[in-house]
């Protein structure tokens, strides 16, 4: 009898945990995604390191990819497996953390470079950009990113979006705002 009621209360904690999530999924509006999102942040954060890190032991920053050849969207790429061509990656040292959502590449001449990524979370066919520009020591714009998407004044500011941002890691467009910041925060994305 004790084994038969155990079962029934493992049952029904079974059933109410399932009817909380069917409750509770809704407002957490693309967790998964957002958690993507996060990783991908990250994941540009390392490069930004990588290349600083170049530039200290070298005296100047190095291009790379871009890699893959287009942003893995919801499936994820294991960079460490793939057959990635020697793109300027190794050299940087660069080796995402965990799986890759997204498609990395820099620009770089002497001291200055642009870093990109291109994600397309939710496979819609339009892709969000992040990016950090640093622009060569006494000039104001940086170089045009490996995707184009980055403005060479710097990343998009809603509180400045006539002015980009330099050396700072941030969406390149309003758009991808929408999709990457507000996105990671909220679990909404603007269309």
């Amino acid at each position: 009898m004790t084994n038969v009621s155990k079962v029934t209360i493992g049952g029904a904690t079974v059933v109410l945990c399932l009817l909380l999530y069917g409750l509770i999924s809704p407002s957490l509006g693309g967790f998964p995604e957002r958690l993507k999102l996060q990783a991908s942040r990250g994941h540009l954060k390392q490069l930004v390191n990588a290349e600083e890190a170049y530039f200290e032991r070298y005296g100047h920053y190095v291009s790379a990819g871009p890699y893959p050849d287009r942003a893995p969207g919801s499936h994820a790429l294991d960079w460490n497996s793939s057959a990635q061509p020697d793109l300027g990656f190794a050299e940087l040292g660069f080796v995402p953390e965990g799986d890759v959502y997204c498609r990395f590449g820099v620009v770089a001449k002497g001291d200055a470079f642009t870093a990109e990524m291109e994600c397309d979370p939710r496979e819609s066919g339009r892709p969000a950009y992040m990016g950090f520009v640093k622009p060569a020591e006494g000039d104001r714009d940086g170089l045009q990113g490996p995707f184009g998407r980055c403005s060479p004044s710097g990343v998009f500011a809603s509180n400045r979006p006539d002015m980009g941002v330099i050396e700072m890691t941030g969406p390149c467009d309003e758009y991808s705002a929408g999709v990457m910041v507000v996105g990671v925060r909220a679990g909404t994305s603007s269309q």
